[in-house]
């Protein structure tokens, strides 16, 4: 139900979320204020949204160059294939950003 976000807890280490019981229960409980993990998520999701839209905002201009000069890519990476696999490794970053949240 809640999640303690204090990096200097001993708890935060241990069990980072907790319920009610725990937060009154636990002999090493000190006084904070607990955040619901549901609005931690919340602020996790938003902080993911951001970041696939800088990732999308970074790739656009590489695809928009690769349909005009996809074929001048093709030539340089037969002299050097490191091209072509850092440009896949873009795209491969791009869609695992997008496919984890």
């Amino acid at each position: 139900m809640y999640v303690c976000n204090r990096a200097d807890c001993p708890n935060n280490k241990k069990q980072p979320m907790y319920c009610v019981l725990c937060l009154n229960d636990e002999p090493t409980a000190h006084e904070h204020r607990p955040k619901m993990i549901v609005f931690q998520n919340s602020s996790i999701k938003e902080e993911w949204l951001a970041i696939r839209k800088e990732v999308v905002n970074k790739v656009a201009p590489v695809k928009q160059w690769l349909a005009t000069y996809q074929a001048l890519l093709n030539l340089l990476s037969a002299y050097d294939p490191k091209l072509q696999s850092e440009i896949n490794a873009l795209f491969a970053l791009e869609k695992n950003v997008s496919d984890y949240y």
